[in-house]
């Protein structure tokens, strides 16, 4: 039962110890959402689920500007999304298209730690608002600087950057993958192409331009995915049936009224007439006395 018990202690501790060893920064863990993003320098929208990763530590604890950075990926690149906070922006005439003038920079390496960052398969992208082309070193930024893309858009708080790297031949992606990365953003906050801070994810990041090792962040390619919300349009309602006409009412029948029976032959030489003549509520009755002759036969 010892024995049994001291392999398992064994066990854990090769564990703990392989995790402090293996883990960059655990404590800064970032993840990329799982999507294609359209690189033109506007917000897309997959980006809304991806963690918010702030540059904003410096080593002197001074700095002017600041950027927060979201990650995407897909089977064939990665692509970061920058916004920038940078009251002063190096001027085109001026700008030198490297490091010394307003810039972010992306670092990572596909094949884990190492003394030297141009020996591997691993790179640091450079650019800022005014570059002509890209600026960096490292093994993969040699073989596929000349495929990744960037775009630029100038905001009132400084400028949104947006660039899509290709994960190249050597490396495959999977949902769940961790690599060592940082980011920096170079700001010459005066504009005269001489950067003055250099803010990053963390402390000590200043030689990851060179050396691969444990001061890098992690990034995971998580399978989140946006789902955009879709809303349901309701359905439109039939138009209720028309009520069928009403009928005309049958005409009425109008009985006609009994003929008024001939007056009786008269037989006599005289008749009486009785008219009623009256005013009001007082009838007279008026006599009337006629004479009829007889007619000879």
């Amino acid at each position: 039962m010892k024995k049994l018990f001291s392999v398992l202690l064994t066990v854990a501790l090769v564990a703990m110890l392989g995790a402090v060893v293996f883990a960059a920064n655990p404590d800064t863990k970032f993840k990329a959402v799982n999507g294609t993003a359209v690189v033109d320098g506007v917000k897309d929208e997959i980006y809304t689920v991806a963690d918010a990763i702030p540059v904003a530590v410096t080593d002197s604890g001074e700095m002017a500007g600041t950027a927060v950075v979201y990650a995407a990926w897909d089977d064939t690149n990665m692509y970061y999304f920058f916004e920038v906070t940078d009251p002063t922006v190096t001027p085109a005439d001026l700008c030198t298209s490297d490091y010394l003038s307003d810039s972010v920079e992306t670092y990572f390496s596909f094949a884990g730690y190492t003394d030297d960052i141009t020996t591997i398969n691993a790179g640091q992208y450079t650019v800022g608002p005014n570059f002509t082309a890209w600026a960096g070193r490292g093994g993969h930024w040699d073989a596929y600087n000349a495929e990744s893309k960037w775009a630029f858009v100038m905001t009132d708080k400084g400028w949104d950057m947006e660039m899509s790297i290709p994960f190249g031949a050597d490396y495959k992606v999977a949902a769940g993958n961790e690599i060592p990365f940082t980011i920096a953003f170079n700001d010459d906050s005066d504009g005269d192409a001489e950067r003055n801070y250099q803010p990053m994810i963390s402390e000590g990041q200043s030689n990851a331009w060179s050396v691969v090792d444990d001061t890098y962040n992690t990034l995971i390619f998580s399978d989140i995915k946006f789902e955009p919300i879709v809303e349901e349009t309701p359905a439109e309602e039939a138009p209720a049936a028309e009520a069928p006409a009403e009928e005309a009412p049958a005409a009425e029948t109008v009985a006609e009224a009994p003929a008024a029976p001939a007056p009786a032959a008269q037989t006599g030489d005289s008749t009486w007439l009785l008219l009623m003549a009256g005013s009001g509520a007082l009838v007279t009755p008026i006599v009337v006395y006629t004479t009829m002759k007889k007619k000879r036969k």
